[in-house]
């Protein structure tokens, strides 16, 4: 903000680094719920029973993780939008 930036900007900035963070987060997640479902699975075991890699347990997790960090970024845009310019630079 002290350059020039307004709020929006400053906004779009936070949300663009939570949700790059959470992508991340998720692709990792759901590629090693891929893997361990794969490796800890028995194949002996017949019996009709959800499993962690199933598309219908996996969705709603990802849209409900995704939900909490959206939830949770909304303080730290609120603190970056309201922050003195002159403040921020005499920390820098």
């Amino acid at each position: 903000m002290a350059l020039g930036a307004g709020a929006g900007e400053i906004r779009w900035l936070v949300i663009r680094r939570v949700f790059a963070q959470l992508g991340t987060g998720l692709g990792v997640g759901v590629v090693g719920t891929q893997f361990f479902s794969r490796l800890f699975s028995d194949p002996a075991d017949t019996a009709a029973r959800v499993r962690m890699s199933d598309p219908l347990m996996l969705a709603p997790m990802v849209l409900c993780i995704g939900a909490v960090a959206v939830v949770a970024c909304l303080p730290a845009i609120r603190r970056a939008t309201r922050v003195d310019p002159l403040v921020a630079l005499r920390t820098e």
